[in-house]
């Protein structure tokens, strides 16, 4: 009698079959293939479909999928919805609108770099802002504070006036009318702008009329 695959000669002398390896005998009671499709004697031979694979927490969308286990050499997860959204395998403790308010700081998981950031505020440069316990920027003397003659901007005081010397007069140029000139931060004018109908005059100072 023949099992499986295997060839007996009329002496039940094996002839060879892999089972011979795998069950140790040719007349065994049968075989089993596995997922992989190895053949075995016995279930409990088959190769582990999962050694070696991982089954890390991860992203997808806005769903964050976790504790991750091997089944039959594929990963099952446990998921939940993120309602702020997915990052860095786990759910935003915070919507990017947090991120963006300069003035919320009680969780600033994911956006640290945009929580309590230095700032200008008239002649004054605040920076070391803190969070307070009511999860607030605080800002003030107590933290730094510093007066700036010169003005400031995001990255500090200015040490120069770079309005200095700068003229932001009145002025027509391709029938367009300049006025109300102001110099800027970075020592440039921006001006109030005016169609001509009938475009600059000769002196290039105002519109027509």
């Amino acid at each position: 009698i023949c099992f499986g695959d295997a060839e007996f000669d009329c002496a039940g002398e094996c002839n060879g079959d892999a089972l011979e390896d795998v069950c140790g005998e040719c007349n065994g009671p049968g075989y089993y293939t596995c997922n992989d499709g190895t053949q075995v004697c016995n279930l409990e031979n088959c190769p582990d479909p999962c050694t070696g694979i991982n089954c890390p927490d991860y992203c997808s969308g806005n769903y964050l999928y976790y504790n991750g286990n091997c089944i039959n050499g594929s990963c099952n997860y446990s998921n939940t919805y993120c309602s702020n959204g997915c990052s860095n395998n786990q759910c935003n403790t915070q919507s990017s609108d947090d991120c963006n308010n300069n003035y919320y700081c009680s969780d600033c998981a994911g956006c640290e770099s945009n929580c309590c950031p230095n700032f200008c505020s008239g002649n004054y440069y605040y920076y070391n802002n803190t969070c307070d316990s009511q999860g607030f920027c605080s800002w003030g003397p107590a933290n730094g504070q510093q007066y700036c003659p010169n003005g400031c901007n995001s990255n500090g005081c200015i040490d120069n006036d770079p309005c200095q010397g700068v003229n932001c007069s009145s002025f027509c140029s391709n029938g367009i009318y300049y006025y109300n000139g102001t110099c800027t931060d970075s020592g440039n004018c921006n001006y109030n702008t005016y169609v001509c109908p009938n475009g600059c005059n000769w002196q290039a100072t105002s519109c027509n009329d």
